[in-house]
């Protein structure tokens, strides 16, 4: 477990590089630097999740809930016109959340 940590702060090094070259290069904003990191970090975490920890509810539930946030952040920047929309958006896919998790909680026990 300790090299997955290791791992996890390289793509978070990473991550950090890729985003400030990007917006150094003016490809884009810096406003959606910190957005960009998160969701990145969110696609790493799902991915690990699936791969070692067999989709486990809960690093899958909160991988997602980052990729998500990022995601509906930089929307947010490039579209504030949506804000109540992306909003509505991120509740409805924690409730879905839960409920896979209540499903799959129940599916265990019997």
């Amino acid at each position: 477990m300790r090299n997955l940590d290791v791992v996890t702060v390289g793509v978070l090094f990473i991550s950090l590089s890729l985003s400030i070259a990007l917006a150094a290069a003016g490809a884009i904003s810096w406003l959606i630097v910190p957005p960009l990191i998160i969701s990145i970090m969110g696609v790493y975490g799902v991915a690990v999740s699936l791969i070692v920890f067999g989709g486990s509810i809960y690093h899958l539930g909160w991988s997602a809930v980052a990729l998500i946030l990022g995601v509906l952040w930089i929307c947010n920047i490039l579209y504030p016109e949506l804000t109540l929309y992306l909003f509505a958006l991120l509740i409805g896919f924690v409730g879905v959340l839960i409920i896979i998790s209540a499903l799959k909680e129940e599916k265990k026990t019997k």
